[in-house]
């Protein structure tokens, strides 16, 4: 940051010159204040807040302080994990609480800071949202911002496939997990596997054991195969080569 080129004249203080960052303030004051005490954003299961992650990870990736974008990776994936089996118990693990259109902000966030791995299971969140809301654009901080065009148009695009593929899947209406504008997080993820859990019930009172147990392996086999097939949708690379993504950013040396 030091390195930065600064105007031939510029304010000093006791002989020191100011830096001067075009760069949010809240964004330097969260970035600063995490790299001053990094006890302040500790990886998970340490809560903290969607604003503190996006600014710390803009900022740790423009000026390339490593340890502080790991720990925000981190805490993102809580929201959007890679495997089937920690996304539909996200609501659980997740260290950011639910925010109106956060799910939208981090589909930008993500092009923006080259964590593209989180994209297939933002856009599959998103795309159970009405399509106004994809088309429309969304208020976030006072302002109205809208979702880069590749990702609206790959949800519009997407909808087909979801609306035909997971009906055929059983429930699946029920595996979406945590809904970032849900009006009661800590009740509905619950009443949707309530529901689910009844619907096997009910099976499991009208079928023979051969017959559930049937019924329980094609379902899950149907959901991993979505869900392997995801990125496909959305137009992203193969699940394999996102996950290499994830590890290499996960790996980088930290100085």
């Amino acid at each position: 940051m030091l390195g930065l080129p600064q105007p031939d004249s510029c304010e000093t203080s006791e002989g020191v010159p100011f830096l001067r960052l075009e760069d949010d303030a809240t964004d330097v004051t969260l970035f600063l204040t995490a790299i001053y005490d990094s006890r302040l954003f500790e990886r998970p299961p340490a809560k903290t807040s969607y604003e503190a992650v996006a600014g710390i990870l803009r900022l740790s990736t423009k000026y390339d302080v490593q340890y502080l974008r790991q720990r925000a990776i981190l805490h993102l994936d809580t929201l959007f994990p890679l495997t089937l089996e920690e996304f539909a118990t996200r609501n659980e693990l997740r260290t950011i609480p639910p925010h109106k259109d956060l799910v939208f902000d981090a589909s930008l966030l993500a092009r923006e800071v080259d964590v593209l791995w989180i994209l297939p299971q933002v856009l599959y969140i998103i795309s159970n949202h009405p399509v106004g809301r994809i088309l429309d654009g969304f208020l976030w901080n006072d302002s109205v911002k809208e979702m880069a065009e590749v990702d609206r148009n790959a949800c519009i695009h997407a909808l087909k496939a979801i609306n035909t593929t997971i009906p055929n899947s059983l429930m699946g209406c029920f595996a979406v997990g945590a809904i970032d504008d849900c009006q009661s997080p800590t009740r509905c993820p619950a009443d949707r596997c309530d529901w689910g859990s009844l619907l096997w019930k009910a099976l499991s009172q009208t079928s023979c054991e051969v017959c559930l147990n049937s019924i329980r392996s094609e379902y899950e086999a149907m959901r991993e195969e979505f869900w392997k097939n995801l990125p496909e949708v959305f137009g992203m690379p193969e699940l394999n080569t996102l996950k290499a993504m994830r590890d290499a950013a996960l790996s980088t040396p930290v100085a």
